[in-house]
């Protein structure tokens, strides 16, 4: 009697099986590394930036310093030559590499003496990648927490977040320094799903 060497179609389906499943796994991993990769890319990118503008944060002012129509004034055009590279200006916004936008105006502040201050509104589509991407915005602004007057999330209906060292303590936020991992996760999971849009409102002291 000649030994049977061949596999059975059942063993054939088993193997098929594992196989299907370690790919799943396998493509699992791989999107989570692609999206923690375009993350950490992306907060690189925008820490970039604002060392860029605190660099330029002068010349910005001067160039505006007559500007006083409009409370909010986009300056998206004068400082186009700031952006990275793989961001795009698309009308008076740019769009980062996640497709996120984000809108760099001055805020005509104060009385008779107009107070220009720097700010940018980074708006991210909802979703469990922007959750994170949210934190990790939050860590990449702590370093900055002198220049900074605060960092915000925003929704619909409410606003949360952490404040610079000139007014930390004095509005009933918590110094950006200080912010715990907790703190950051609470401040963004009022990006949920239900919302459209969450952004990011990120104050300098300029």
């Amino acid at each position: 009697m000649e030994n049977q060497t061949g596999r059975s179609m059942i063993e054939m389906l088993g193997v098929l099986a594992i196989v299907g499943i370690l790919s799943i796994g396998g493509i699992s991993a791989f999107q989570k590394a692609m999206t923690k990769h375009k993350i950490n890319q992306t907060t690189e990118e925008f820490s970039q930036f604002i060392n860029d503008i605190l660099g330029y944060s002068a010349q910005i002012k001067r160039l505006h310093k007559n500007d006083e129509t409009a409370q909010l004034i986009n300056i998206s055009s004068s400082i186009e030559f700031l952006k990275p590279i793989k961001w795009i200006k698309r009308g008076p916004y740019f769009y980062d590499s996640m497709g996120n936008r984000i809108n760099p105006f001055l805020r005509n502040d104060g009385g008779d003496v107009k107070i220009k201050k720097f700010a940018l509104d980074y708006e991210m589509k909802i979703g469990k990648d922007n959750i994170e991407l949210c934190m990790a915005m939050f860590n990449m602004a702590k370093p900055y927490y002198e220049e900074l007057s605060g960092i915000s999330v925003w929704t619909k209906t409410e606003s949360v977040g952490a404040s610079g060292s000139r007014t930390c303590g004095t509005d009933g936020r918590k110094c950006l320094s200080d912010v715990t991992l907790t703190d950051i996760k609470k401040f963004c999971d009022t990006c949920t799903s239900k919302k459209e849009v969450c952004t990011l409102a990120i104050g300098f002291n300029l």
